[in-house]
């Protein structure tokens, strides 16, 4: 064995190549000689790589001490010493098992990560998102942990003296494209042979229309999602499809047709037991009139009274008696979208956000977000944006948020899709009736609000 030692390692990258099963790695015990300490006959000498290290390792606890030779031998009788203590109190519970042989151990006691490997990790990740326009919770994905275990996995049956890059090991986006056709089919093979089993299930059905598609005319979409609880009382989802609609027209027949042939397809029939959930637009309630059980989306009912309430003129031939409210309405929305447009909002402390036309629940979040910088935004705007600005009436904008927080809460609730909400929805329903209730001091913006929205929930 060399004697010499021109590349020193220390203790924890000593223990890295323990924990790793390292080859280069092995244990020595010292040639005998007259002044030889006792001691030596517990501990061996540590070599990395044919290289004598300063450090020696416990025969029995597999503790790793260091060790000099000009320092003597004090480092191996201390220890010695709470070696042996450890090994008699040990015997006595030795047929005993620790609560950690039945239990896994908590985050506190976790292997720690060596700092300058945790680092470049970290490094190399921050790179991945911002080179790769990535998103930051991509990481926490359980397909891109997957993906973590696997590459960590295999470098772990590696060589370190294998020649096979990274890029060996990774896929062409063509394989990946072709793999994802092959999965497709392999799972949805498995989910036919379960939905021939299923005697009870309930479909959720939902269509839109994507105004930017086929020449703006609009192509439209259909979305199934499958809901079954199995002989354990769990409850099961799973995403039929997003499936484009380019029948002839969009009539109840049509449509009835269109979704029956799908759910053929996946060995699945409608009739009197099964039951569909749909928004409460009339086309969807004639379409699932028969041979089935109709329940009435309570989320989707929700967002268009609020949305009538803001943004419509007349709803079945009554006129909707929020002037007020959609005014101050129509200001908030020009404003933000304006702002946004013209970049200026790098200068506010919060980001301005516009809801979406297919969920309008999301105007909540524009209004409160609008709120919280309200007074900030009048060093930002033109003159032009200062009219619509000065229309606002912040005090009614202050009682419309904090109205409308029950109906976000509500919302957010209902649209749990790991626990059942129907048993919720009466409860919910004399909530939101109960919220409005005209007070004597509410604004009139609010109680035309209210008065709306409290007859509409009571029909």
């Amino acid at each position: 064995m060399s004697t010499a030692n021109p590349t020193p390692f220390n203790k924890r990258d000593i223990e890295r190549l323990i924990e790793e099963k390292n080859t280069s790695i092995s244990y020595v015990k010292p040639k005998e000689t007259q002044n030889m300490s006792k001691c030596w006959s517990q501990f061996s000498q540590i070599y990395i790589a044919n290289i004598k290290q300063d450090f020696i390792i416990c025969d029995s606890c597999k503790s790793i001490l260091v060790y000099k030779s000009s320092t003597g031998s004090g480092c191996m009788i201390s220890h010695s010493r709470s070696c042996q203590t450890k090994e008699k109190h040990s015997d006595s519970s030795d047929q005993q098992r620790k609560i950690n042989h039945y239990y896994k151990l908590t985050s506190s006691g976790k292997n720690n990560v060596p700092k300058r490997i945790k680092n470049g990790i970290t490094s190399a990740c921050v790179e991945f998102v911002v080179q790769d326009g990535r998103a930051f919770h991509l990481l926490e994905g359980s397909g891109f942990v997957r993906l973590a275990k696997q590459l960590f996995n295999a470098g772990k049956l590696m060589s370190s003296t294998t020649t096979i890059e990274i890029e060996d090991l990774l896929p062409d986006p063509t394989t990946i494209s072709r793999n994802i056709d092959r999965m497709y089919a392999h799972y949805k093979k498995q989910l036919i042979q379960l939905c021939k089993s299923m005697d009870y299930f309930c479909l959720t059905v939902d269509f839109w229309t994507e105004s930017y598609t086929v020449f703006h005319e609009g192509l439209s979409y259909c979305g199934l999602l499958l809901n079954h609880v199995d002989l354990e009382f769990q409850s099961q989802a799973f995403l039929l499809g997003c499936f484009p609609y380019e029948m002839e027209n969009k009539r109840a027949a049509t449509i009835r047709s269109f979704v029956d042939d799908i759910l053929q397809s996946f060995g699945l029939k409608l009739d009197e037991e099964k039951y569909i959930m749909s928004d409460n637009e009339p086309t969807m309630k004639c379409t699932f009139s028969l041979n089935c059980k109709r329940i009435g989306c309570s989320d989707h009912y929700l967002n268009k009274q609020l949305q009538h309430a803001f943004t419509s003129q007349m709803i079945d031939g009554e006129d909707v008696t929020c002037e007020l409210a959609q005014e101050m309405f129509d200001s908030v929305k020009h404003t933000v979208s304006s702002v946004r447009r013209m970049h200026k909002q790098q200068n506010l402390s919060k980001k301005l956000i516009l809801y979406s036309d297919t969920r309008f629940s999301g105007a909540y979040n524009m209004f409160t977000v609008f709120l919280n910088v309200f007074d900030e935004l009048d060093k930002i705007l033109d003159s032009k944006l200062l009219t619509y600005y000065s229309r606002i009436d912040k005090d009614l904008l202050h009682d419309i948020c904090q109205f409308l927080f029950p109906f976000d809460t509500v919302l957010q609730t209902l649209s749990d899709s790991k626990r059942p909400t129907l048993h919720r929805v009466l409860p919910f329903k004399q909530f939101l009736i109960n919220k409005c209730n005209i007070n004597n001091y509410d604004k009139e913006g609010l109680k035309q609000l209210k008065s709306f929205l409290g007859m509409d929930f009571e029909k």
